[in-house]
């Protein structure tokens, strides 16, 4: 099951030509007009432009590289508008402590940097007129006036939307700045921002004196009030605590945000609705809130995605109902937790809290060693991979893979022909471990097949694989990566090869 934690086709923005040469103006360098960041400068520039828009890329990924010579295509996009833009590129390969400090574990990752506040592009389609939007989104005011009573009543009816109302104006200068900065968190399809000064509107909904904004909504208890102290991180908080159901539909918009943001869930698989583990779960759901997402996903009414997620947590529709904890830390695998049959609701929500702290461990399997391992492709497991993976002295190109995975079936005689041509490069090892059956805590495997290069005498520089998984791209990326000694001639029989066919 594979959301796009996977490395996607990004298509970023160019600003038009009067802001490039404001841009370059200034000290940090830039190709192109194109702000070069590093460890040094990045937190100047994040402070020094309002709307900082920054392509995190890895030189050796082919992928993300050509992004970045993408971007001249977009300048015409946003050429007219009111507000600037000020584009940079980070080589998250290199500039590690910036990679870490904002979880770029994928390339290209992009983030827009408004008055200093991350958010980070999510969008499932990158074509002009999304990006665009995206853009407008986030380097503009959100946040707009609202009209009528009706008007939140209507936008508030839309199925799993809610309606965020400040109450206040322009003129109150800093509040508002801080609510127009946290709607630039939230896609205005999920969440609408308005701010209101009408007497009839606080009327209507009974608003208390000391509220200082509101959620209104079509679910749970309808409408909720802020009252805390207007900060933006406050802010943010109540509207993420609020802004869906206590227990969630999973479905692909939700896979997408737990996978894509790196989000706890709690989900219950299940066949029909009624069953006494469903009863468990909602009595502990409301206590579970602000914790950690719940959902329920119905493998019989949504079987696409319930088949991919099923597969994904290691479960047969034999096993439902069954609840499983899913953790998907980008710097990690998939890490899956899983609560005892018999769990009480008071159980489940100190499971929970056990998994938050630290105290429940991730499920870890492990599959045994090969009694023999003299095949072409050597298969690694959780054992051996210190031994075969780690060897300073040998180049590693693993696979991870999964034994249902039909990209992975595709993949396992082009594997094989790979190593097979490379047979004679000693110090180069073609390898494979099945994701599922052996839990590798700190290695990124967003989804299978990976496929991860751990060069010789510089293990801590892993790179993936990204591109066309036919045996002439591989080949053609592996002959730049090698650091082992070897005849070049051999690469250059096998691309004769290819050719050829």
């Amino acid at each position: 099951y594979q959301y796009s934690m996977k490395t996607t086709s990004l298509c970023f923005i160019m600003i038009a030509s009067t802001l490039l040469m404001s841009v370059s103006a200034g000290n940090y360098p830039n190709e192109h007009g194109i702000l070069v960041l590093n460890n040094e400068n990045f937190a100047s520039a994040v402070a020094e432009f309002e709307n900082l828009f920054v392509i995190f890329y890895a030189s050796w990924n082919q992928f993300s590289s050509n992004q970045v010579n993408e971007i001249p295509m977009w300048e015409k996009a946003i050429a007219n508008e009111k507000f600037k833009v000020t584009f940079a590129k980070v080589d998250a390969s290199k500039e590690k402590a910036l990679a870490k400090a904002y979880d770029i574990y994928r390339y290209p990752t992009v983030k827009m940097f408004v008055s200093g506040n991350a958010v980070e592009y999510e969008g499932i389609t990158y074509k002009e007129e999304n990006v665009t939007a995206w853009i407008r989104n986030k380097a503009g005011t959100t946040a707009r006036k609202a009209q009528s009573v009706a008007e939140i009543s209507t936008l508030s009816a839309v199925d799993r939307k809610v309606v965020v109302v400040f109450f206040g104006n322009k003129k109150d200068s800093a509040n508002f700045a801080i609510f127009n900065a946290v709607s630039k968190q939230f896609e205005p399809s999920d969440v609408e921002f308005l701010f209101t000064t009408k007497k009839e509107i606080k009327a209507t909904y009974n608003v208390p004196e000391d509220a200082k904004a509101m959620i209104v909504k079509n679910f749970d208890d309808g409408k909720v009030f802020f009252n805390d102290e207007f900060t933006y991180e406050n802010l943010k908080a109540f509207v993420n605590l609020h802004h869906y159901p206590t227990i969630k539909d999973f479905d692909d918009n939700l896979g997408r945000r737990i996978f894509n943001k790196g989000l706890p869930a709690l989900v219950l698989l299940t066949e029909s609705s009624g069953t006494d583990l469903e009863d468990m779960l909602r009595k502990a759901a409301p206590q579970l809130r602000g914790k950690i997402i719940v959902a329920i996903c119905n493998t019989a009414s949504n079987p696409n995605v319930g088949r991919r997620l099923l597969h994904m947590v290691g479960l047969k529709k034999e096993d439902l109902p069954a609840i499983r904890v899913v953790y998907p830390k980008p710097e990690s695998q998939l890490r899956k937790y899983i609560p005892a049959d018999d769990i009480t609701a008071e159980g489940l929500v100190e499971f929970v809290e056990g998994i938050k702290s630290g105290k429940v461990r991730p499920y870890s399997p492990a599959e045994p060693a090969p009694e023999t391992n003299d095949g072409v492709v050597k298969v690694v497991v959780k054992d051996t991979f210190k031994e075969i993976v780690m060897d300073p002295t040998k180049d590693v190109f693993l696979e991870f893979y999964a034994e249902g995975c039909h990209h992975c079936k595709k993949l396992a005689p082009i594997w094989e022909e790979l190593a097979n041509d490379l047979a004679g490069i000693p110090n180069l090892v073609i390898a494979k471990t099945n994701g599922e059956l052996n839990f590798y805590e700190d290695i990124p495997v967003p989804g299978f097949p990976t496929l991860k290069f751990f060069p010789a005498n510089d293990k801590e520089n892993v790179m993936t694989y990204d591109g066309d998984r036919k045996k002439d791209k591989l080949l053609m990326w592996l002959k730049d990566k090698l650091t082992v000694e070897h005849d070049k001639s051999i690469f250059d029989g096998k691309k004769k090869d290819t050719q050829e066919l």
